[in-house]
């Protein structure tokens, strides 16, 4: 069965967010050589007052959890609590050990991932307008606020906004937002959203999606928003100029309204083995809490040469899809190569029943299932999974807590999913007997924001709840299933 090996804090004062804890924590970034990074959110007081905006990035044994290095960054987020929710701190591995983290400004800085002892170097995307380092207060405003991407070559990609201090020079070349390539000799290009000229005149990146890049490096797709109610797109762009080669509305099927990308979601296009996009977006009438998981295939076309829509997922804010291979979901006698694992949440707001579940989704086949608020066709529902402990603090009979993630980890050789729930277990969802098949107990229940889950070089889990990072050792399943939980805890 699970055991915890080591945990850490990933915020050094979660209670300050009052109770539910209004944050999204980056995913740890794990290396070949099993170095678990990881971000903390600590708490400084300048005059008087607290300062919850303080970021470091620490790298850790994957086998002991010990720090191997840390890094105080001169990084401010893009949102930070009470404003709205907390936003990822932006980082990810360029190659198969070097790090490339957020600094000040709009920087990036890079540092070996595994050595103890090596040098940060910072890159600036606009040097050639303004140097951050001459006055940083005065590159304030500029804030990277999505994830950053890399490929096993060195490059990376993220996206920016301007927000506050900017020098004019800075500010008329930039624009309010856009996206950002550097590349591994460390070369920057960046794209305005402003110069997409995308009707409706989206500004900026949508906050937190982190950019997806095709297998050969050609295209990223990304999204954007003008952070209001207007139409947001998702965008095929050159990877290494940055210049759009296809977009297409964010729409809400059921309806034709807008789907946004709201601030409070982490979702992220996710590019399938057939170079299918999914995308998670908001639905069009906010008072319901639900959203949709769009499909697009590789030039952001939503129907086939026949005028076919492609199937959507019912539910999709704050949720990336992961991909399920079919031939490990023995049930499945569909023709698709791939299945995907989405979060499947129906929450006790408007019309929700606080039936919250995880689902498996055929992405090539709706003529079974139907929506269960509009009712109109999605992507058929090969295995769901509801949530085991009951919701004391909802009025409806029968709701349950939530799926606390934003996107699953798939453990290929077992058939199975590992899986966050707001009961504050972590569990392992078995494709074979479409059962809980294992759990752990990691905190007390607790209300958050969705965190990831990752699985290490060595087999090891890693779940962010309440808060704090837990490795979790893995060991393969011997069957049965588990009793839910009887611990529960209101909002």
């Amino acid at each position: 069965m699970f055991s915890i090996h080591w945990q850490a804090s990933v915020d050094d004062d979660p209670s300050y967010y009052g109770g539910v804890v209004f944050a999204h924590y980056a995913s740890p970034c794990i290396t070949a050589a099993n170095t678990v990074v990881q971000t903390y959110r600590f708490t400084t007081v300048v005059g008087g007052s607290n300062d919850y905006d303080n970021w470091r990035v620490i790298a850790r044994s994957g086998e002991t959890g010990k720090v191997i290095w840390s890094y105080s960054t001169d990084y401010s987020a893009t949102l930070v609590y009470p404003a709205d929710w907390t936003t990822i701190y932006p980082m990810g591995l360029t190659n198969s050990n070097t790090l490339a983290f957020a600094g000040g400004g709009g920087t990036v800085l890079h540092r070996s991932a595994d050595l103890a002892t090596a040098p940060v170097t910072r890159l600036s995307f606009y040097q050639k307008y303004g140097n951050y380092l001459s006055d940083p207060s005065a590159f304030s405003g500029i804030k990277i606020c999505t994830p950053i991407t890399g490929d096993g070559k060195g490059d990376i990609w993220f996206g920016y906004l301007v927000n506050g201090s900017c020098p004019t020079a800075v500010a008329n070349a930039i624009g309010s937002g856009g996206f950002v390539t550097i590349n591994a000799a460390g070369v920057a290009t960046f794209m305005p959203v402003s110069a997409l000229k995308l009707s409706g005149g989206p500004a900026r990146p949508s906050l937190d999606s982190a950019p997806a890049v095709t297998a050969n490096g050609e295209f990223m797709y990304g999204t954007v928003s003008d952070g209001g109610g207007g139409t947001d797109y998702i965008v095929k762009l050159n990877a290494t100029t940055l210049a759009l080669v296809a977009s297409a509305s964010l729409l809400d099927p059921s309806d034709g309204g807008t789907a946004p990308t709201i601030n409070e979601s982490s979702a992220s296009p996710m590019i399938g083995p057939d170079g299918h996009l999914f995308m998670g977006v908001f639905r069009n009438n906010y008072g319901e809490s639900h959203g949709w998981m769009l499909q697009f295939d590789q030039n952001l076309k939503q129907t086939n040469a026949s005028g076919k829509q492609y199937p959507v997922g019912s539910f999709g804010w704050d949720d990336t899809a992961v991909v399920v291979p079919s031939k490990i979901v023995p049930s499945y006698k569909g023709a698709s190569t791939y299945l995907i694992l989405t979060k499947y949440n129906n929450y006790d707001i408007g019309t929700g029943n606080g039936q919250n579940k995880v689902a498996v989704l055929d992405p090539s086949a709706n003529n079974i299932s139907k929506d269960r608020q509009t009712g109109i066709p999605v992507m058929n529902e090969i295995l769901t999974v509801l949530g085991p402990t009951h919701d004391a603090g909802s009025s409806i009979p029968g709701a349950v807590r939530e799926w606390c993630i934003n996107s699953a980890a798939i453990d290929v050789a077992n058939k199975s999913a590992i899986i966050n729930s707001e009961d504050g277990h972590v569990y392992r969802w078995s494709f074979v007997t479409n059962s809980l098949i294992e759990l752990i107990n990691l905190q007390p229940a607790t209300s958050e924001a969705y965190t990831c889950t990752a699985i290490g070089p060595d087999g090891q889990c890693y779940a962010l709840n309440n808060a704090i990072l837990f490795a979790v050792g893995m060991i393969q399943p011997t069957g049965g299933t588990i009793s839910p939980p009887t611990r529960t805890r209101s909002r």
